[in-house]
């Protein structure tokens, strides 16, 4: 298992369904952030996003 930004406060893994930050990011789109360090799959512009405050964990198996 990987984990990303162990510090950080807000767990993407449990937020609610549909939930949006402040920036109009969905949880996934913030997975996505926090994990590649850009947008890899979403089409969004990834310039001035800093998802430090988000943590998350990938299952590798």
């Amino acid at each position: 298992m990987f984990h990303f930004n162990v510090d950080g406060d807000i767990d993407l893994s449990k937020l609610p369904p549909g939930d949006v930050d402040d920036g109009g990011l969905s949880a996934q789109e913030r997975r996505e952030l926090v994990v590649n360090r850009c947008f890899v799959v979403c089409t969004k512009d990834h310039a001035d996003l800093f998802p430090y405050d988000d943590r998350c964990s990938v299952r590798t198996d």
